[in-house]
């Protein structure tokens, strides 16, 4: 299903009141100004992939809750998600996985499980291309 950009921006302002967090304290958590997250929320300032880690985190959610069609299907958020870092040249995913990473010091086990949960979408991508390709060959 393809998105109305709106939709992220609404989702991460639900995620927030949902659990009762102010702009004020998401915004801090995140390294981001009050009135960046505002802008995001609103969809007047485009959400980057490493903001967009860096707000699911904060929100307890993964990046792909709040870029999927909100439906609670988890594989279809996760392939939404995938195929918006799909759509990226490798070097510009792996700049913005190191961008995410500078972004705030992290404690290592974040850090794994995010680098776990990357890995996890490159190898679902990856057997998608695969297959893709075996059913080309069988033609």
């Amino acid at each position: 299903m393809a998105h109305d950009p709106s939709h992220v921006a609404e989702e991460l302002r639900r995620l927030r009141t949902d659990r009762r967090l102010s702009l004020t304290k998401v915004a801090e958590k995140a390294g981001i100004s009050v009135a960046t997250l505002s802008r995001v929320e609103t969809n007047k300032q485009n959400l980057d992939i490493p903001l967009l880690f860096t707000l699911a985190r904060v929100l307890g959610v993964s990046p792909a809750e709040i870029v999927g069609d909100g439906n609670g299907d988890g594989g279809r958020d996760k392939d939404n998600l995938m195929h918006r870092l799909s759509m990226l040249r490798t070097s510009e995913r792996a700049r913005l996985l190191l961008a995410t990473r500078r972004r705030e010091s992290k404690e290592l086990v974040t850090t794994v499980d995010d680098l776990l949960a990357t890995l996890d979408m490159m190898r679902d991508e990856l057997l998608s291309v695969h297959k893709a390709v075996r059913s080309k060959r069988g033609r």
